[in-house]
């Protein structure tokens, strides 16, 4: 599986210890740099007292799924993947069926809909292939969440450590702590509910930003402070 990251490319090597940065365009790494993780991790990323390091996971942003395909990019993962992710029909969901819902048909339709900016709020009807809608940037943040969840699991989009980035699990969180003890994959429940336009004891704002958070906690393969912080490969303490 083949990373990108700011015109890079990083493939994890057979060893799996080395990672292969190429494609440089003159940024933070040159042209064919191998980096290196110096030997074996001594000990376990993303437990209590092992914080998470680069390109150990990979999410995207809408911003990045919603991008040109150029044949590297996440965008161009979108493409390439959707079908069998998504098989046998071929729909993306977001919302919840008891509310209102998105519904994408396929990747052309999904990537020209991301990404979606406005004020973060609930639908207000139900949309088929929409191209913006009344929930703003939370209708695209969590599309973005789901494909990073649905992707990782299907080995599209990884770091160089083999847990699923929807197993994660969130911890220590003090605005939104209903969501402690959830995996990353079980936030997606009641995101889709709160977008859907179902009560929640949640504000839609705060709500927001944790999806933000969590789509862009590796970032490119960089671990951000929130997934340092927040999300641990197996149980909270």
């Amino acid at each position: 599986m083949i990373n990108s990251r700011q015109g890079h490319l990083a493939t994890l090597l057979a060893d799996g210890q080395h990672v292969l940065i190429t494609g440089s365009t003159g940024s933070d790494f040159s042209a064919a740099e191998l980096f290196s993780l110096q030997g074996k991790t001594p000990c376990t990323p993303g437990v209590k007292g092992c914080p998470w390091r680069d390109w150990e996971m990979f999410t995207v942003t809408q911003a990045d799924w919603g991008d040109v395909p150029d044949g590297v990019n996440p965008a161009s993962l979108l493409f390439a993947g959707y079908a069998s992710v998504y098989a046998p029909w071929g729909v993306f969901i977001v919302g919840n069926q008891s509310y209102f819902e998105m519904f994408f048909g396929s990747a052309d339709t999904l990537n020209a809909y991301l990404p979606s900016g406005g004020i973060p709020a609930a639908l207000d009807s139900d949309l088929v292939d929409p191209l913006s809608s009344a929930s703003g940037e939370f209708g695209g943040d969590v599309a973005a969440l789901k494909l990073d969840v649905d992707f990782s699991h299907a080995g599209f989009v990884h770091g160089i450590q083999p847990v699923k980035f929807g197993d994660l699990r969130i911890c220590g969180l003090t605005t939104t702590p209903d969501f402690n003890n959830l995996t990353v994959r079980q936030t997606l429940d009641p995101l889709n509910l709160a977008l859907s336009s179902a009560p929640t004891s949640d504000s839609i704002a705060d709500l927001d930003f944790l999806t933000h958070e969590l789509e862009g906690s590796f970032f490119q393969g960089w671990a951000s402070a929130f997934a340092k912080d927040h999300l641990l490969n197996g149980t909270c303490p």
